[in-house]
């Protein structure tokens, strides 16, 4: 039998895939016969992510099998072994599987590799062959249909005939659960990215950039005699053990997420949230929607972001969408109930709460029964039971979404999987009559078959309970019901002119340039969840940030006031005037103290550690200067007591020295290394002085000013020196993790785009790749909990493009410096980026150029380059972005990302670029019309065919908006 698989184009997100770009064409993907573990592809025209068209090679495929595993019975937390196994009994095959302690010992284990929880077990796992049961001591060996009954599809034990007389113990091998991707690329040769194995749920891999994802190759842990399509049937002929057959092979095909059924019916609790009104949600059902098997599913803090239920993602994702919303639960569900536990717990606990919105999950324990018996409820007594739960809700003035129950697993043998069709059809009857939407979880779960995933096998029990992802998915379908509205960005102008470096303008829009060449590359980069970032709070400050001195602060303080910046890194010395003008414009103040000296504070210095005669000496002196600092500017200063008439916006977050792990820490000028020990020696003083200094400066601020935020390392991260520095500080002290409440990094990436790899002699770099490490050493010792914030960063223009420096041999234009065009992209696409990777703030470097960087936002008259305004309409569109979702995560170098422009906004924009290349996508759009601006702020409507907007995407960002009615 021949699948055929249609070649898509697929943006891989946390929680699904959406097509970008689907060129139809056909690969034949067919299992060997005799079927082995293998598979054969058949030539055919493919069309890659880039948009070139490659003959797939004819070619065969070979698979690794599954991973073996030896499971034994699991003794307690004493060690004891559980009593002896009941002695078999025919009712035993009423129950699937077959019911628990003190009945049979199961060898299933009874949590997954990551800790929870499993209420089934593993499905024909286990090797028959392999199962071994002998008494506690070693001395009696059982067999199998002789002394015990082995439940093969469960991997349980039961005594026979009283024939086992002593606590036993018993071990078996099972096999593991993997999904193998197969994937196409520029060269039309076929491929296999194995997936990892998972004793349950496991997850297909993303094919890899510039690669056309295939088909999804299931695994199985079960030999060919013990798969479920064959029990009872003819064998293949010459059948290995395992193998993929033609029911192991998804083809991948276009997406089809469920959409909301009457979503019209929740207008009112939609309203509510809109208007930033509270809202009181009441969730009924059985063990699916309690969120059994889910991580953390009986944790402390369901509905907050570590939650992993669909109704704890569901709750959080609205407090996300609609935060000025307060949101009420009332938790109404149970494990093993039905519909009329609902009738219960509405008039007990539901109705006295008075909801708004009632979310009900019946149906799958309803269906279900014994095997060979009935369901538990008859599908007549289910429908006339749903209709009168639902018509009193109705009439008690709450809107209603009623779910339809995901598939369970195909082959349970008490026939719960083929009557629950007929209850989903009895559900939504009801919808009709009484006016209800329906989110369809059942075709959510089907759908996985398009994305190569074996629907049964993200049932983390074996049975009926879903693990996290499909819980994601599900928390998905719900937030259909809820879209937050579109935004309109509007253009202002400076009236500063921008005299230099113009770009190419098409009828007064951008035109998109070629990618800045260099030597960097698309790779694959490690991106915190996209969930994750989602989820986490956001700051009361947005990302926009600027480095700058207090002197040029004064100076430029209109211009920074025009683009919009809300926060900046002061570096230098302070003064009066400095301070008062950003307490008045309520600026965030970052104050970098790396020891320059201080006139307004009476001469007050540091210097650095090259100064001092020892390095007690050196962190006394930062100590007194820290603290005269603050004592002057910050909380309770003695500046705002001599000025009351300023706003007491007082400093409140101070960076402890500036690149400490260069020379600035304890060197009078740059002084290269003389060779590999003389660099290692040096980076290992400074190492160990800072991990000094840290904890010292930081007990001195927070002994009198514990609110001020004490900001460690802005470590520079130059050949990746700020990943090392920062590990080696963590290990040399590790009270280090203790002594600071933000940890602050320079992430340069030369001349490569902020989203991606740029490649040096030394090695590779990349902004993700470094935060990575950087947030493993964190975790490594105990920081995890601490926000990053970018202190530092820029992009340089050459002298060609209007810069003050010319690029020289040691660092050639094609890595150094970028057009206006490109700096002024890159800039914004660092904000957007900062934000997709969850760091809390990016000080771009600088106003204008300094003596070794060309990265100013303004030329030496004083006009703005492109940076500056295109800074200025980023902030002007989405002035507090916040991550709400991606439709590209970085897939073939496309980026194209969901904000809300600002936290608990109505409203939403898309940006949207390429880091390579202009070329076109698809973007999926429900709204009639959409508005697009260039970087620039120039702008335009296009109008979507089929719920897809055709545009050309490139290195400078646009961004979407659905016009207001």
């Amino acid at each position: 039998m021949s699948l055929r698989a249609s070649i898509l184009v697929f943006i891989w997100c946390a929680t699904n895939q959406s097509a970008l770009v689907a060129a139809e064409s056909t690969v034949t993907v067919v299992p060997t016969d005799p079927p082995s573990l293998a598979v054969n592809i058949q030539a055919a025209a493919v069309t890659l992510p880039s948009g070139a068209t490659v003959q797939v090679k004819a070619g065969h495929l070979p698979f690794d099998g599954p991973e073996l595993r030896t499971f034994e019975v699991a003794r307690d937390k004493q060690g004891k072994l559980p009593p002896l196994p009941d002695n078999y009994a025919p009712y035993f095959d009423a129950w699937e599987p077959w019911p628990g302690a003190p009945h049979p010992v199961g060898l299933s284990p009874k949590y997954d590799d990551q800790g929870v929880l499993i209420l089934g077990g593993l499905y024909r796992a286990f090797r028959e062959d392999t199962v071994e049961v002998t008494s506690e001591d070693g001395t009696q060996h059982y067999k199998d249909g002789v002394d015990f009954v082995f439940n093969p599809d469960w991997g349980q034990i039961a005594n026979k005939d009283g024939k086992m007389k002593e606590t036993i113990t018993a071990k078996a091998k099972a096999g593991q659960s993997r999904i193998d991707l197969i994937q196409v690329g520029p060269d039309g040769v076929a491929s296999i990215k194995k997936g990892a194995t998972a004793l349950s749920c496991p997850m297909i891999p993303s094919p890899d950039p510039g690669y056309s994802a295939l088909a999804g190759i299931y695994i199985a842990p079960w030999t060919v005699a013990r798969s479920p399509f064959y029990i009872g049937k003819t064998l293949p002929k010459t059948a290995s053990e395992y193998a993929v057959t033609e029911h192991d092979i998804f083809p991948i095909h276009a997406d089809k997420p469920s959409q909301p059924i009457h979503p019209e019916n929740i207008a009112k609790s939609l309203d509510k949230l809109r208007q930033g009104q509270p809202l009181t949600i009441a969730f009924m059902g059985d063990s699916i929607t309690l969120g059994a098997e889910a991580t953390n599913w009986y944790g402390p803090d369901p509905y907050g972001p570590s939650g992993k239920t669909y109704r704890g993602k569901f709750v959080y994702g609205l407090k996300t969408r609609f935060p000025g919303s307060e949101i009420k639960t009332v938790d109404a569900f149970k494990g093993a109930t039905g519909i009329d536990y609902g009738l219960e717990q509405y008039t007990s606990t539901v109705a006295p709460a008075k909801p708004d919105l009632v979310v009900i999950g019946f149906g799958s324990n309803d269906a279900a029964g014994p095997v060979g018996g009935p369901p538990k409820i008859p599908i007549d007594k289910f429908t006339a039971s749903l209709a009168q739960l639902v018509a009193q809700i109705k009439k008690d003035g709450a809107d209603v979404i009623l779910i339809l129950p995901e598939p369970m697993l195909p082959w349970l043998k008490n026939g719960a999987t083929q009557r629950l069709p007929a209850y989903r059809e009895a559900m939504l009857d009801v919808a009709e009559k009484y006016g209800t939407a329906v989110a369809d979880m059942n075709a959510e779960s089907q759908n996985l078959a398009n994305r190569g995933i074996p629907p049964w096998s993200q049932l983390h029990n074996w049975v009926n309970h879903p693990g996290d992802y499909v819980h994601g998915l599900f928390a998905d379908v719900l937030l259909r019901f809820f879209p937050i509205a579109g935004a309109t960005s509007t253009t202002s102008s400076t009236g500063t002119a921008i005299t230099q470096g113009a770009p190419s303008l098409t009828d007064g829009f951008l035109d998109q340039p070629k990618a800045a060449v260099g030597h960097w590359k698309v790779a694959p980069q490690a991106l915190p969840p996209l969930e994750q970032i989602i989820q986490t709070p956001v700051d009361d400050r947005p990302v926009y940030g600027v480095y700058c001195w207090p002197d040029e602060y004064i100076r430029y303080h209109d211009m920074i006031q025009k683009v919009g910046w809300t926060s900046v890194r002061l570096g230098g010395p302070m003064s009066d005037d400095a301070m008062k003008l950003c307490a008045e414009d309520n600026i965030e103040v970052m104050a970098c103290l790396a020891g320059s000296a201080q006139p307004a504070l009476q001469g007050v210095t540091a210097g650095n550690r090259s100064k001092y005669d020892s390095d007690d000496a050196f962190i006394d002196a930062y100590q007194k200067l820290a603290a005269a600092y603050l004592e002057r500017w910050g909380p309770r200063g003695t500046f705002f007591k001599e000025h009351p008439d300023v706003p007491n916006h007082p400093v409140l977050h101070v960076e402890i020295f500036n690149e400490p792990n260069f020379f600035y820490l304890d060197q009078p000028h740059w002084m290269p290394a003389k060779d590999e020990a003389d660099r290692i020696a040096t980076e290992t003083r400074r190492e160990k002085l800072y991990s000094r200094l840290l904890p010292a400066v930081y007990q001195t601020i927070k002994g009198k000013w514990p609110e001020v935020q004490v900001v460690g390392f802005g470590a520079g991260g130059a050949s990746a020196g700020d990943m090392r520095f920062i590990q080696h500080v963590h290990e040399d002290n590790p009270s280090v993790a203790h002594s600071y409440d933000i940890l602050s990094t320079h992430p340069y990436n030369g001349g490569a785009p902020p989203e991606e790899t740029r490649i040096e002699k030394w090695g590779e770099y990349s902004m993700a790749n470094s935060l990575a490490v950087i947030r493993k050493t964190m975790s490594q010792f105990g920081a995890s909990d601490k926000p990053i914030w970018y202190s530092e960063l820029n992009w340089e223009i050459s002298a060609e493009e209007d810069g003050r420096y010319s690029s020289d041999a040691e660092h050639p234009v094609e890595i150094r410096s970028l057009t206006q065009t490109m700096q002024a992209a890159y800039l914004v696409r660092g904000y957007a980026w900062t934000v997709r990777l969850g760091v809390r703030r990016l000080d771009y470097m600088s106003l204008i150029d300094t003596d070794h960087c060309d990265s100013g936002m303004m030329n030496p008259d004083g006009t703005w380059r492109l940076s500056a305004k295109a800074i200025q309409t980023m902030i002007h569109v989405m002035p507090h972005p916040v991550l709400v979702g991606a439709i590209s995560d970085g897939l073939d170098g496309n980026y194209i990302y969901r904000f809300a422009p600002t936290p608990g906004s109505k409203e939403e924009v898309t940006m949207a670029w390429r880091s390579e290349d202009a070329k076109p996508v698809d973007i999926p759009w429900t709204s009639m019309q959409a508005q697009e601006s260039d970087m620039l702020g120039s702008q335009r409507s296009i109008t979507p065919q089929n719920g897809v907007l055709h545009l050309e995407i490139g290195p400078c960002p646009v961004y979407l908006v659905a016009p207001k009615n």
